[in-house]
């Protein structure tokens, strides 16, 4: 510049020399001179370069990056940048989380090369924390002691000792060290220096003893999915789930049902007991049980013997011994027993102490409620001794006058209790005997048969009336009209009913006023554009799912109970499912849709390196895809669950009890009357407009063989009211008889139709292209299943494909790329639309596929199906492939430009009709100077005699003579309209082709029919809460409401009202795919109850997460107002919430943190979304701390719930967390107290504990509650089988 002074001369026509290394500038200095623009100077050049020399691949802005320019290291950053405003941040934030990684990675090479230089020791330096674990306490391996009893067993044998009562104590002490490895808490060593009864002489005494009962429900529990505990003595019900470490799903205390009172409780606190003793044995004979346990069984056998001759006798027992807890004493032998006292365990023992404390501390019992508890227990296991039989009948008396008090009576059992009058309570031993006369006397009266039936005694007409009336007291929830007169019968749900009617009739009544304006088109593009991945995803993971049911062992569970069979023949059954599920779209698809994507517009056709056979295979297999398993899943999911809830569990057959695995009871209230009816409309959404369309066609067909039908909007109503009143007949008739039948007979004329094209045809060549497509399919499927045109989508010109000369020209398209809306006109658009009408397909299975396993329904929804479109595909496919070849090699075209008038006009003014077509004047003939191709084409096939006069009258005649041959053999079929295609395939047949056509006619009439009939019956089934049989009168209702909403359509806003609702109906399978995928999670929770691998109902929170919106308390499941109002408050309130509730979880240290984070996360997804009008990316920003908020409030239910034992799974937590994220942090608020009470988690490492005396933690004083005498006869402190004295451990209560 300063050499030739260039500073102020433009740039533009610039020389080389001056500005590049050579004399020609390559092709990004060219364009980064043309960006600065005409004025732009040498010097301006010069500036810009200096300054920023990357401007040719950064935009100013730095949204844009040729990252193809720039550095490996470089790219990262240069992608943050475009992140516009976030840029910096998102760059600081990035070289933070690089610089922790190296970190991370560099750390962990260390520890490992540390590791692998101390011969593998994971907690290097070794002999300083060697040093540390054995000074600190001795610790054993736990897995030499869980085969410490293996072993000495073992040892025993090969040694083969007889007589091991001598190594007892080892035997024991090997028992105990195995059990102690396996559990982890609740064993404990005690070391006692002397005897109680000797305390002055030195008797050390080593007691091992297990403190912890659930160690041995433990493994059953582990080992079984549903564990009953029942036992006439469990009382009160709320102290077993805290021993035992369990949480019941359900707790229920029964009384007896006898036909009289067979027992007689009586509690004696007052009267003299001299002599009596001398009195007993003046009149009976008396034994007593000893600790010795032959002169024991001496004594039973001759109170048995006394028992039976008559004499009779009193036995005195041990409260805790072994005849009152594993003696019967039927009938006679045990009329009387008498409770002295109330058998309290020894509390001075040192074991019951340790036990105490270990209750205290880890489930929270109190000392006395434990005595009591056990005291009572067994109280009442001695008084069953009394009772053993619904014939039996005895006294009970509690000589005690504790027994008085509520504090003791009210822990008997409740079988008991029932029976325990108020004037049976605080008795003088003679009002007591008194009683006793008399009811002896009542019992000696006769029994009659008559008085026990509907009590004591059940008969089938009992069981069965109770049954009925149970389940109809249980199921009956939901909302109802009953109207049963002679003249009209109707039971319906009115929410549902009126509700739905109501939605159907506005949006019908809106596109008939709307039409074209309607944004039905622009919402399913909206969905395509944002939503197709999740439509591609979900149709793949639902069919994985259904695959791992079909080879699990889920598969032999039946629809239906276990010893329900299918109603219906495999045949019949399979015809009727087939019917309703596709059966008039092979009709109308397998010809049109195969021939569109062979000659349309889409990423097949547009790449020109694509071989003829191939883009063939590929048009078929895309057809194939459409139509393929992933189509079909959604129905055998609906139908697979509403079969096995429905006929299995006894809900209703209706969409919302797919939901009761859930959310429970409230499907009985407004949500599940809303679910029916989306389903509802969405049903008749999917049915009106393909009834209209399908007129449309019908009308098409009969138009081809009598010209003089019409294709006008009075014969197309006249078609919909025919095939209405066909269905209407249909489904009045029923499953069994109507739908039935004419399923059979669509199929069989199906099945004549395809057979017929299949022989005609080359046979060979349909063949070898099924077997081929079949292949290809599977082949494909993978990357056609997971296919979103993403990049078809983001940029429809192939995004600067020019500049990196990817530019591969499409015959008339600009480029190779696929067009951006196909995706939105074929593969979203079957996605949504066989997922809008799974509601409809998917209950009609459902009714029709009971007593079936779910391997057979599986089977019968997808393997068979996949086989037969296959077949139909290949045939009718591979036909219309072939017609449309044949076609095109004669010369037959589409859309010649020929114009009539101007043709007659020509004739007329310059007397052409004579005058030869050969080098005609495209003035006369055509629209302009030029003919198309077609026209040129059509002109040399009518021969050079041919005249101006002979086109006129040719074209005049039959339009369409360019696309059809004069023997209509061959058809070009992708000339034609989609709703002629099939009627056209068909007349190629030459001689056999009307006598088709009329069967197709008659097929495609009949195939609309059976879709129909089954809409209606299915509709009118989800309108009356499911009732398997409706009423006639509102079958007629539905089927007559399809068909005036179709009607409606088609006259008010013709094609385009119709193919808007329909749009509709697509779009309404958006909602539907999340509904689908928790529709996963409930069949797969349904047959986990049902093969006994889950609990029906598990514990869970105090409150549910949709108790804010719809609760079990309030009338119609509405919601509850106090938790709503909390919930509304925790939008804001939430991060204290998880505050306290990690707190609760891991200690009050991480209240704080945890609150600190939680209100950053909120604040930033509330506020930032408010800066987005000064700040770009600020939305994204929000989003992301969203997620991040939303991942904390997940992370947290899912510890909660660990922590408490409540069962669900993540997939619930993440739908709870980021939709009502309040609600959730509620729930765990609530469950506080429940995780402070649960008992805390155990170590893992094993260590024995040596106490003594002086140091054992209880004082040696009287306890609080009554103490037990040493003489009482409840007292054993030696006897062998008292559970809590016997220095073994012990499981027992």
């Amino acid at each position: 510049m300063v050499t030739f002074d260039l500073n102020s001369t433009p740039v533009s026509g610039y020389n080389p020399n001056y500005v590049c290394n050579s004399t020609k500038c390559n092709d990004c200095a060219k364009t980064a001179i043309e960006k600065l623009g005409a004025t732009a100077t040498y010097e301006a050049l010069y500036l810009k370069f200096k300054e920023n020399p990357k401007f040719t691949e950064v935009s100013e802005d730095g949204k844009l990056t040729r990252l193809s320019c720039r550095k490996s290291e470089e790219m990262w950053f240069d992608t943050m940048h475009t992140l516009g405003d976030l840029g910096d941040s998102m760059h600081i934030i990035s070289l933070f989380g690089i610089v922790l990684y190296f970190v991370t990675s560099s750390d962990s090479a260390s520890l490992i090369v540390d590791t692998m230089s101390a011969n593998g020791d994971p907690h290097p330096p070794t002999i300083q924390r060697k040093f540390i674990c054995h000074y600190n306490a001795v610790c054993i391996e736990k897995k030499p002691l869980q085969f410490c009893s293996t072993r000495l067993s073992s040892m025993i044998e090969t040694l083969e000792l007889q007589d091991v009562h001598n190594i007892s104590p080892l035997v024991n002490v090997c028992h105990f060290a195995t059990m102690v490895s396996s559990y982890s808490d609740g064993f404990l060593v005690i070391i006692e220096p002397f005897d109680d009864r000797t305390p002055t002489i030195s008797a050390p005494i080593l007691t091992l003893t297990c403190l912890d009962a659930s160690v041995a429900l433990k493994p059953v529990l582990n080992a079984y999915p549903s564990v009953v505990i029942t036992s006439g003595t469990l009382s009160p019900l709320d102290m077993y789930p805290k021993m035992l470490d369990f949480t019941p799903v359900t707790m229920a205390s029964f009384t007896m049902t006898l036909a009289r009172s067979s027992i007689c409780p009586l509690i004696v606190s007052r009267g003299s007991d001299q002599g009596l003793l001398d009195a007993i044995q003046r009149h009976k004979l008396v034994f007593i049980e000893t600790t010795d346990g032959t002169e024991t069984a001496t004594a039973l056998a001759n109170y048995h013997l006394a028992c039976e001759t008559g004499r009779g006798a009193v036995l005195l027992s041990v409260a805790r011994g072994k005849v009152s807890e594993g003696i019967d004493f039927t009938d006679h032998l045990g009329r009387c027993v008498v409770m002295f006292g109330i058998p309290y365990v020894y509390t001075q023992s040192r074991i019951l102490k340790a036990r105490l404390q270990f209750l205290r501390e880890n489930y929270g019992i109190r000392e006395s409620d434990f005595l009591t508890f056990d005291a009572m227990r067994h109280a009442a296991q001695c008084l069953g001794r009394a009772l053993r039989g619904k014939t039996d009948y005895g006294i009970m008396i509690l000589a005690d006058k504790r027994y008085c008090r509520s504090d003791k009576r009210d822990k008997l059992p409740k079988w008991i209790q029932a029976h325990l009058l108020k004037s049976a309570v605080n008795l003088s031993t003679d009002e007591a005997l008194m009683i006793s006369r008399k009811f002896l006397h009542n019992m000696a009266q006769k029994c009659p048969h008559e008085d026990q039936l509907g009590l004591s005694l059940l008969t089938r007409e009992h069981l069965d009336n109770e049954t009925i009336m149970k389940r109809v007291e249980q199921s009956d929830k939901s909302s109802w009209i009953r109207l049963n007169t002679k003249i009209l019968t109707l039971r319906f749900n009115p929410v549902v009913f009126f509700g739905s009617v109501l939605i159907l009739w506005s949006v019908v009544l809106c596109s008939l006023i709307l039409q074209d304006k309607m944004p039905f088109g622009d919402l399913l593009s909206w969905i395509t554009e944002k939503w197709t991945w999740l439509y591609i995803s979900s149709q793949n993971l639902w069919f994985l799912f259904i695959v791992y049911l079909y080879f699990s062992k889920y598969g032999k569970i039946k629809l239906g109970k276990d010893t329900d069979e299918p109603e219906f023949s495999t045949a019949t059954w399979f015809t009727m499912l087939f019917a309703c599920g596709i059966g008039i779209g092979l009709f109308y698809f397998s010809v049109y849709e195969t021939i569109t994507h062979y000659t349309g517009n889409n990423r097949m056709t547009r790449d020109p390196s694509i071989p003829d056979n191939t883009l063939a295979q590929m048009a078929l297999n895309v057809t194939l895809f459409h139509w393929g398993v992933h189509g079909w899943v959604v129905y055998t999911l609906v139908g697979a669950l509403l079969g096995i809830i429905s006929f299995r569990e006894g809900l209703p057959l209706t969409i919302k009890s797919c939901f009761y695995p859930l959310i429970g009871e409230r499907i009985y209230g407004w949500i599940g009357d809303l679910v029916d009816i989306i389903s509802v409309i969405i049903s008749v959404w999917g049915i009106c407009p393909s009834l209209a369309l399908g007129a449309i066609q019908i009308n098409s067909g009969i138009r081809y063989l009598i010209p003089s039908f019409e294709s006008t909007i009075f014969n197309q109503v006249m078609l919909i009211w025919a095939i209405t009143i066909f269905a209407t007949a249909s489904t009045v008739s029923g499953t069994h008889l109507g739908i039935r039948r004419i399923s059979e007979f669509c199929f069989l004329l199906g099945m004549l139709i395809m057979l017929v094209v299949l022989f005609y045809r080359n046979t060979f060549y349909i063949l070898n292209l099924y077997v081929q497509s079949i292949g290809f399919y599977f082949q494909w499927i993978i990357q056609l299943g997971f296919h979103c045109d993403a990049f078809e989508q983001e940029i429809s010109s192939g995004g600067g494909a020019a500049d990196r000369n990817r530019i591969l020209k499409g015959g008339d398209y600009e480029t190779s790329d696929g067009p951006m809306d196909w995706m939105d006109n074929w593969t979203v658009f079957y996605w949504g639309w066989w997922i809008a009408w799974c509601p409809l397909v998917g209950m009609f299975v459902a009714k029709i596929s009971k007593g079936r396993t779910l391997r057979e329904f599986i089977n019968g929804t997808m393997s068979a199906p996949l086989l037969y479109t296959f077949l139909w595909m290949s045939i009718f496919g591979a036909t219309g492939i072939q017609i449309e070849r044949q076609a095109a090699s004669a010369g037959l075209c589409c859309k010649p430009d020929f114009n009539l008038v101007t043709l007659n006009n020509s004739i007329e003014t310059f007397d052409l009709s004579s005058t030869s077509l050969a080098g005609y004047n495209p003035n006369y003939v055509c629209n302009s100077t030029k003919c198309n191709d077609c026209a040129n084409t059509a002109i040399g096939k009518l021969g050079s005699k041919a005249t101006y006069k002979t086109l006129y009258y040719k074209f005049k005649e039959n339009p369409k003579f360019t696309e059809v041959s004069d023997d209509a053999k061959l058809t070009r079929l992708s000339c034609r309209k989609s709703e002629e295609m099939w009627f056209d395939t068909m007349h190629t047949m030459g001689d056999l082709g009307n006598a088709m056509h009329v069967i197709s006619l008659v097929g495609i009439v009949l195939y609309f029919v059976t879709s129909s009939d089954s809409a209606s019956l299915v509709v009118d089934t989800l309108s009356a809460n499911g009732d398997a049989h409706p009423p006639r009168a509102q079958r007629i209702f539905w089927a007559l409401t399809e068909g005036a909403s179709a009607t409606a359509l088609l006259v008010g806003g013709g094609r385009n009202a119709i193919v808007g609702l329909q749009s509709l109906a697509t779009a309404s399978g958006l909602p539907y795919t999340f509904v689908l995928t928790y529709f996963c999670l409930s069949l797969y929770r349904v047959l986990q109850v049902t093969c006994g691998d889950k609990v029906p109902n598990p514990p869970t929170f105090k409150i549910g997460v949709l108790d804010g919106f719809s609760s079990p308390k309030v009338p119609y499941f509405l919601p509850d107002i106090y938790i709503l109002l909390k919930s509304i408050l925790n939008i804001f309130t939430a991060p204290w919430s998880i505050a306290q509730t990690a707190a609760a979880l891991y200690g009050p240290m991480y209240r704080i943190p945890f609150f600190s984070v939680s209100v950053v996360l909120l604040m930033f997804s509330v506020g930032l979304p408010f800066g987005m009008f000064f700040v770009d990316g600020a939305g994204s920003l929000a989003l992301t701390a969203y997620c991040a908020w939303c991942t904390v409030v997940c992370g947290m239910r899912i510890a909660v719930r660990n922590k408490c034992g409540y069962d669900a799974n993540v997939m619930e937590d993440v739908g709870a967390a980021f939709l009502v994220y309040p609600c959730v942090t509620l729930q765990m608020y609530e469950e506080i107290p429940q995780i402070t009470s649960t008992k805390g988690d155990k170590t893992s490492e094993q260590k024995m504990t040596s106490w003594d005396s002086s140091s054992f933690p209880f004082e040696k004083k009287e306890h609080p509650v009554e103490q037990v005498n040493g003489n009482h006869p409840g007292y054993a402190p030696n006897d062998k089988h008292n559970v809590y004295s016997n220095p073994q451990f012990q499981t027992g209560f």
